[in-house]
């Protein structure tokens, strides 16, 4: 099995390039998705999380309210810090449980996506890093566009992150994104040719 670590910052399209490798056979894990496992009522994390944020980052039914959260650690980066030593390791022992049930059932290709796969460090549990990039303008664009951030939203969410230079450190190969998403869907399409992991997909899959 090839394990593909999927990364890149807020606005990047790293989503829509996930996308575009489970079209072409790969099987995926998505690292903010399992979040909401981690964070269920009841859940050790859950515990942890409303000892040191407080019951009002709860919503009427106690479940966290990730948006309330958010607000808190992306203007904190001491809260941040916290918030990471509480989800980070218990997220490497479900990504490794995951990894392993892939195994065990014969996927030959698997995408982990996580915007902080290099932060966290799982970068040591994946055979190669993708890091997708797009502009500043157009990173910008796309957040004003879809999550209808402010240009201060998103500047506090960009410093909360590690900059391109160092995501490109630990980069097996690099995808830039400013473009459409068929020359995305290309991109993708050769990279996955050149390293014979096409699962047997047409060279034209996104033209």
């Amino acid at each position: 099995m090839y394990i593909i670590g999927l990364t890149g910052g807020i606005g990047s399209g790293k989503t829509e390039a996930l996308k575009i490798l489970q079209g072409l056979g790969g099987s995926i894990i998505e690292a903010d998705l399992l979040t909401h496992q981690l964070y269920a009522p009841g859940q050790d994390a859950w515990h942890d999380i409303v000892s040191i944020f407080g019951r009002s980052i709860l919503t009427t039914k106690q479940q966290i309210n990730r948006h309330r959260l958010g607000e808190i650690v992306f203007t904190n980066t001491e809260k941040l810090r916290e918030l990471n030593q509480i989800a980070h390791p218990r997220m490497l022992s479900l990504l490794k449980e995951l990894i392993e049930q892939h195994r065990m059932s014969g996927t030959k290709l698997l995408i982990i996506e996580a915007a902080i796969l290099v932060e966290a460090r799982w970068n040591e549990i994946v055979d190669s890093v993708w890091v997708v990039e797009a502009s500043k303008e157009t990173v910008i664009q796309r957040l004003e566009k879809k999550k209808k951030l402010t240009r201060l939203q998103i500047a506090q969410r960009i410093a909360t992150q590690i900059s391109q230079t160092e995501r490109r450190k630990s980069a097996d190969i690099v995808i830039k994104n400013s473009g459409t998403k068929s020359q995305l869907a290309s991109q993708i399409t050769q990279l996955l040719i050149a390293k014979n992991l096409k699962l047997g997909i047409s060279e034209n899959y996104g033209n």
